[in-house]
């Protein structure tokens, strides 16, 4: 049984990778001098086009980039030295002054730019890199305050939420052996809009990495109106809102999970319904759901969690556990790198 469950996650990275590697695009990794970032930078480099930018110093990186034999296909983008840092502060004045957001004297602009997190958001901003991949060495909070002052949101999706994608350890009764969950890191208690907005942003999570139609399930304690509540009917609101907003997406709620997820038991409880049991995509109707269903099915359930997958802001940035390996960098990576195509694909259309 572990050997089955170890080829199913095999599969799945392997086909992940696959994708995003054959990209050749810039995805900066803020923690540059972190050991598991350049044990990541060294798979990357191996095994992808991707070229990584690491956030350092020039001369603490050097010598190790040329001890693990990547110098010339890794960049270093040094704050304190590269000569774009000071277009990069006025850059970074420029969308906090954008945002409405109170100018901070000249010493500390220059102080925030030179910060990892802001150096690598104001290269992707610029232009300079396609994507980012934080987190590794700061909070998540820390990842998403600065990615609001420096990217800002997607005009189209204007709220920022945080996906986990889970490989399943075994396929359920439909056949699905990845979902992807959201809201599990981001917004504590959705209304109704907002919600919606989850719904739509999870879908193109999934479409980006499990590069399958979305078939969303709103879920609930309550299935098609067995139960009346406060919350309940937050959730019927939200699938009109995304019934209006995204008509092409194949959505059905309120649903228990039981019945998004295990086509006998959606028969029963919800005849009719569109998803059936098939559900790929499931969205909670508040964090604290959200963040502990996630939790149960990667530790109790033994699942692969892929994330924090953030999507809703304008580029394509995201969030690293502090307890991350090598792997899930370069996992994280290669999820980027597919969030970045997805976009590029968009804007070419």
């Amino acid at each position: 049984m572990l050997k089955q469950q170890a080829e199913v996650f095999s599969s799945h990275l392997a086909q992940l990778r696959a994708r995003a590697f054959a990209h050749s695009l810039r995805i900066v990794l803020t923690d540059g001098t972190d050991g598991r970032v350049l044990a990541a930078t060294r798979t990357l480099v191996q095994e992808s086009a991707i070229r990584p930018i690491l956030i350092g110093q020039e001369a603490s990186l050097l010598p190790q980039l040329e001890h693990l034999g990547v110098t010339e296909k890794v960049d270093i983008y040094d704050p304190g030295k590269d000569p774009r840092q000071h277009d990069l502060v006025y850059l970074l004045r420029s969308q906090l002054e954008k945002r409405g957001k109170i100018i901070p004297d000249v010493s500390t602009l220059y102080a925030m730019a030179r910060e990892p997190i802001y150096s690598g958001l104001l290269l992707v901003q610029a232009g300079l890199a396609d994507g980012l991949v934080g987190g590794a060495t700061i909070p998540t909070a820390t990842v998403l305050r600065a990615s609001m002052q420096v990217v800002g949101v997607d005009p189209q999706r204007p709220v920022v939420s945080g996906a986990f994608a889970l490989l399943l350890a075994e396929p359920l009764p439909a056949g699905q052996d990845a979902i992807v969950v959201g809201d599990a890191a981001v917004v504590p208690d959705p209304n109704a809009e907002q919600l919606a907005s989850i719904a739509i942003n999870t879908a193109h999570v999934a479409q980006a990495v499990l590069e399958e139609e979305p078939i969303v399930a709103l879920l609930s304690f309550s299935t098609h109106g067995s139960a009346q509540n406060a919350s309940v009917a937050k959730v019927r609101e939200a699938l009109r809102i995304v019934h209006h907003r995204a008509p092409a997406l194949h959505v059905e709620g309120e649903l228990q999970v039981d019945a998004a997820l295990i086509p006998e038991v959606s028969v029963h409880k919800a005849p009719g319904n569109t998803v059936q049991g098939r559900a790929n995509v499931l969205i909670f109707p508040n964090l604290d759901a959200g963040n502990i269903a996630y939790k149960m099915v990667e530790r109790v359930g033994r699942a692969t969690a892929l994330g924090v997958i953030l999507s809703g802001l304008a580029k394509p940035i995201n969030d690293l556990s502090r307890g991350c390996s090598a792997s899930d960098i370069v996992n994280m990576v290669a999820v980027t790198a597919l969030q970045t195509a997805q976009k590029s694909h968009k804007a070419r259309k």
